[in-house]
């Protein structure tokens, strides 16, 4: 048995040159959208703890969304004496549909 592959349009350089910029730019309305989610979903007293959400690439396509208010964790969690409040966790489960249906029409437009 013979089998032959005949490439009549090489990609790989357009994918390569297009990619990394188009996963940076859904990557970052992606976790801006988580962002949202989780100030949505915080209990707002004085509202700090709902305006220290913040959003920090740790690369070219990767992020992540934090707070540093110390009152961010007993509220996500709850404690013995107050009920959880999740921010994080359902924004996430939010987003992530909206994620990879992006990824799959880069995927598919690059192509």
């Amino acid at each position: 048995m013979k089998i032959s592959v005949k490439v009549t349009k090489n990609l790989l350089p357009t994918l390569a040159q297009r990619m990394p910029q188009e996963t940076h730019e859904i990557t970052s309305r992606s976790l801006l959208r988580v962002q949202e989610g989780c100030r949505r979903r915080s209990r707002v007293e004085t509202g700090e703890m709902r305006d220290a959400w913040a959003v920090a690439f740790t690369s070219p396509t990767e992020g992540e969304v934090f707070n540093d208010s110390d009152h961010v964790l007993p509220n996500e969690y709850g404690t013995r004496f107050m009920s959880a409040q999740p921010m994080l966790a359902p924004s996430i489960d939010e987003e992530r549909p909206k994620y990879i249906g992006e990824v799959a029409r880069m995927l598919n437009n690059l192509g």
